[in-house]
């Protein structure tokens, strides 16, 4: 990384902007939240800023970079994250040469825990999402889609753990903010992409019931018959189908944006999952 625009991106500050969010049921232990419309950051200057729980404190800012040359030419693209106090809030990370913050563009379902030692905090600095320099690339969400941001926030002086959806272009020009969720648990964990309360292990030896890009997914430990029904909040069945996969997915994209309520049956009774549709 050039040392000039080293300096200029770690100088870089932001300014606050708007929240429009679509916020979760108040009595979920996971709190999920959908920016609707999606926050898109292009050029220079543009800005969001996120706040986690929907209060009055802004836990983050994220931030388009364009650097140009002595004739207007852009030589440098940036997507840049800055953690506002105090010092505890962190995302999950690696240092690049030994300074500069690269969080992690984490896949669906990892786990965003306390124990992991990768937590980049708030006096790191400015982080950097996605950057090209020089035609170089860098860092872990560059050409990325539907990717997560593990985050560290506090509320009341005591560490809360969440994730931020994320997607950005190959060229660093274009970060797209897609929803947000934390668990309200002090210090307990979320899987990246979770969006209602984890079911525990049951008597049909279910995982996991959740949803990622409007895609149903079940996990299972067994490949006895089950039926999986998914019904809207109008109490109309939208599916009613028998399975014995142990990874079952269902598309439903042509389903209208909401929660819905999914049930697996076998031969030991119901489990029963929320799970939201973009």
């Amino acid at each position: 990384m050039k040392k000039t625009i080293h300096h200029k991106l770690r100088a870089y500050t932001v300014a606050a902007g708007s929240v429009a969010a679509f916020v979760g049921t108040a009595d979920a232990q996971i709190v999920y939240t959908d920016i609707n419309p999606d926050v898109v950051l292009s050029g220079n200057n543009a800005s969001y800023s996120l706040n986690m729980d929907n209060n009055n404190t802004t836990e983050m800012t994220f931030a388009s970079y364009v650097s140009t040359d002595s004739v207007g030419n852009p030589i440098a693209y940036a997507m840049l994250l800055n953690l506002n106090t105090p010092s505890t809030n962190a995302t999950l990370g690696a240092l690049y040469q030994t300074t500069v913050p690269f969080p992690y563009a984490l896949a669906n379902g990892a786990p965003i825990i306390a124990a992991n030692p990768n937590w980049m905090p708030q006096t790191n600095g400015t982080q950097y999402l996605a950057a090209v320099i020089y035609s170089t690339p860098y860092c872990y969400f560059l050409g990325q889609n539907d990717r997560y941001l593990g985050v560290r926030f506090n509320i009341n002086n005591q560490l809360h753990y969440g994730w931020v959806r994320l997607s950005c272009n190959a060229g660093a020009s274009v970060l797209t903010i897609k929803d947000y969720a934390y668990n309200t648990q002090v210090g307990s964990p979320i899987n990246a992409g979770d969006m209602v309360n984890s079911i525990q292990p049951l008597s049909q030896n279910i995982s996991r019931i959740y949803s990622s890009n409007n895609q149903l997914i079940i996990n299972r430990d067994e490949t006895n018959p089950v039926t999986v029904t998914i019904v809207n909040l109008q109490g109309e069945t939208v599916l009613a189908e028998q399975t014995t996969e142990q990874t079952y997915t269902h598309d439903m994209s042509n389903l209208a944006a909401g929660i819905y309520l999914v049930a697996v049956t076998g031969e030991f009774g119901t489990t029963k999952q929320k799970i939201y549709i973009r």
